[in-house]
């Protein structure tokens, strides 16, 4: 008979489990996909690493719990092949759901995080959102524009209403941004949110968006932010797919399903 687990959760992350009197904490990354497992002694008894869509690439040490890609925000392997993510089961090995998303054709039918699997997540199984606008805050919405959108320098400036004074550093961030070839836009979010020292290019742009963002008192994510971003994306042309990209998509990263901030960035796309 398998050992009955009790779990500690912080904001919707799971962090700890007790299992049969023995402690587990959990380390996760951007996504929330279980990277690390400590004993109470601080001792570390599993690590692992995982291709874009979620299958294993390396692990070492024994996972003691059913949770890993996506884990800490839920995503339970209840076969080997397969999670359950609330609404419906997911297939890391196929890149895709195993059933027809329940808000289709609002979203894509089977398609898994809009084809974006390293910085977008689904932990309802019906939308994928944006880890770096996630924590629904000003500062977490200014960074999602720089780190995932990437947009211009005139769409952020119009977006957040930035005046002069501030041209001269965000043309720098977006000019480092673009030459670097292996920008990471998950790695960005994370280092630009922990606000840590600098210790590489990545790190150096992240620092950059993060002090802006946290600077220029941004009062709140604007519903008119994506419309600026997208302008001649009507919001209504090829509807199955518009909910992952264009203005749609801009709304469906920036705020949360089902609040008046999302319903007014969709009426306003």
């Amino acid at each position: 008979m398998a050992m009955a687990a009790v779990y500690t959760t912080i904001n919707g992350m799971l962090v700890h489990e007790s299992r049969g009197g023995v402690e587990s904490f959990y380390f996760p990354d951007t996504l929330g996909n279980l990277t690390t497992v400590r004993s109470a002694t601080g001792v570390k008894t599993y690590g692992a690493e995982y291709w874009p869509y979620g299958e294993i690439q390396t692990e070492t040490g024994t996972n003691p719990s059913p949770w890993s890609f996506v884990g800490l925000l839920g995503y339970l392997r209840d076969t080997a092949s397969r999670l359950y993510v609330r609404a419906r089961h997911y297939r890391p090995g196929l890149a895709r759901w195993q059933t027809v998303d329940p808000l289709w054709p609002d979203e894509s039918a089977y398609g898994y995080a809009n084809a974006s699997p390293v910085y977008l997540r689904d932990p309802s199984g019906q939308a994928c959102s944006d880890p770096c606008a996630d924590d629904g805050s000003p500062v977490g919405g200014c960074i999602a524009l720089f780190c995932s959108i990437k947009a211009s320098f005139d769409s952020i400036k119009k977006a957040l209403g930035l005046n002069g004074e501030w041209d001269k550093l965000i043309k720098k961030i977006l000019g480092l941004i673009k030459e670097t070839k292996d920008f990471d836009p998950s790695g960005c979010c994370k280092q630009a949110h922990s606000g840590g020292f600098p210790t590489s290019k990545g790190g150096l742009i992240a620092a950059l968006i993060g002090f802006v963002c946290r600077s220029t008192k941004t009062k709140a994510p604007n519903p008119r932010w994506c419309k600026k971003l997208h302008p001649d994306d009507t919001g209504d042309s090829d509807r199955p797919t518009s909910a992952g990209s264009g203005c749609r998509g801009c709304c469906n990263s920036m705020f949360t399903r089902g609040t008046s901030l999302y319903a007014t960035c969709l009426n306003v796309c």
